[in-house]
């Protein structure tokens, strides 16, 4: 997973079902962030290259960290 700017992010290790939103779990290092997997946020998915860029808001990976 990178921002739209090409910054690594993390690697997705797991998807979250729940009814309001998808969660994806994405870690870097020790960290575990969780980002809702919106077409808001979630702004590409190539399958092919195995990866997903994301646009966050401010602050939504520092508040969804686990």
């Amino acid at each position: 997973m990178v921002n739209k700017g090409g910054d690594l992010i993390g690697l997705v290790k797991d998807i979250l079902f729940i009814k309001q939103n998808d969660l994806l779990v994405v870690e870097k290092g020790e960290r575990k962030t969780l980002i809702p997997f919106t077409e808001s946020i979630c702004i590409g998915v190539d399958l092919g290259k195995r990866e997903i860029v994301i646009d966050p808001s401010d602050g939504l990976l520092d508040l969804n960290e686990i």
